[in-house]
């Protein structure tokens, strides 16, 4: 080993470590990539874009959530020796009324949805989580519908009936987020608009959240609490009126 090789070792022990204000530039250099992630610096046509992606996805997880209820519905390869299709098809009732119900529910859920979004021409990350967390909750449907059909019971009620509460809190949330935002919306509403759309959207949540609290004391009677919904919008209609 010749006189310099150790030098030369000790100077590539010795170098110095990057100085502080190229570790600076360094992080500001990949900071300013995710200014490409702020929502504020788009466009009004980006925007416009990426509300066209969201309710695109929606919409997808609605016509996902909404064909999967029908495949609760078994048909046998062979009917059961003394059994007629009739006799198939009324013993099947419990599935059939899940299915009929949560279809229903579940339209009413994406026309409410379709309605929302058409006054939204805007969006930001808070919007977009609460959109998810909705979502989350609409494609949870089939699995308690499912369950109700199979297991009757004040567990398998209590469930179906929370999860379509949480459907309403949470699309509650959304709409006065969307609506109290200035800038999200194609209009701006006034007060009293955006009040008069969260109470309308916690209408039926309520229902819910009564039969969730009698399924405690049994299930018929919780799932008779349902028939509230058919009479709960009128009354809703003629007690709270919207101005403008």
């Amino acid at each position: 080993m010749t006189a310099s090789d150790p030098a030369r070792s000790e100077s590539s022990r010795d170098d110095p470590l990057p100085s502080d204000s190229s570790r600076s530039e360094s992080s500001t250099d990949s900071g300013d990539g995710f200014d490409a992630f702020d929502d504020e610096s788009l466009t009004d046509a980006e925007h416009r874009r990426g509300v066209d992606r969201l309710v695109g996805f929606s919409d997808g997880v609605f016509a996902i959530a909404i064909t999967l209820l029908v495949l609760n519905i078994e048909v046998p390869d062979r009917l059961p020796p003394g059994t007629t299709a009739v006799g198939f098809v009324l013993g099947e009732w419990p599935d059939v009324v899940s299915y009929v119900v949560s279809f229903l529910i579940i339209g009413n859920y994406w026309i409410i949805h379709h309605r929302v979004f058409q006054r939204i021409d805007r969006y930001d990350w808070k919007l977009l989580w609460l959109n998810v967390v909705y979502l989350l909750f609409i494609a949870f449907i089939p699995f308690t519908t499912a369950l109700l059909g199979d297991y009757t019971g004040r567990f398998s009620v209590g469930l179906y009936a929370a999860t379509l509460a949480a459907v309403g809190i949470v699309f509650a949330a959304l709409w006065w987020y969307a609506a109290s935002h200035e800038g999200l919306t194609s209009r701006r509403l006034d007060r009293e608009q955006v009040r008069y759309g969260v109470l309308k959207s916690l209408v039926p949540t309520g229902v819910f959240l009564l039969s969730v609290g009698v399924s405690f004391y049994s299930a018929r009677l919780a799932m008779y609490t349902w028939l509230l919904l058919l009479v709960s919008d009128p009354f809703f209609e003629r007690l709270v009126r919207p101005k403008g």
